[in-house]
């Protein structure tokens, strides 16, 4: 059996709450990395003072760590939109397909 390939749009779905539980259950992580960063960041940082270390190295971390990899992975599941159409995106045809179709039509 050959299936059917149908264009496609990549919309995000937004999960309940805004995301909520998404940020507490990776909060832990992103806490250890930023403490991580910043006492190593502090370490080898010539200044002699830990506070301005410490938001020099968080505002390094936004720059050089978190933001260049949401952007990359916001590029990675917006160019594969077939891989990643059952995490956290929502597929949108662009063509009409019948619901008893729905699972073996292939979006691209």
């Amino acid at each position: 059996m050959v299936r059917r390939q149908v264009a496609a749009h990549l919309l995000e779905t937004t999960p309940a709450m805004g995301g909520l539980m998404h940020w507490l259950l990776a909060s832990p992580l992103l806490l250890f990395v930023a403490w991580a960063w910043i006492d190593l960041f502090a370490h080898y940082s010539p200044l002699p003072n830990y506070w301005l270390d410490a938001l020099l190295g968080l505002l390094l971390m936004a720059g050089v760590v978190v933001l260049p990899l949401g952007v990359a992975a916001f590029w990675l599941v917006t160019s594969f939109p077939g891989l990643f159409q059952h995490v956290g995106w929502d597929v949108q045809p662009l063509e009409p397909v019948r619901e008893t179709e729905a699972y073996w039509v292939r979006y691209v």
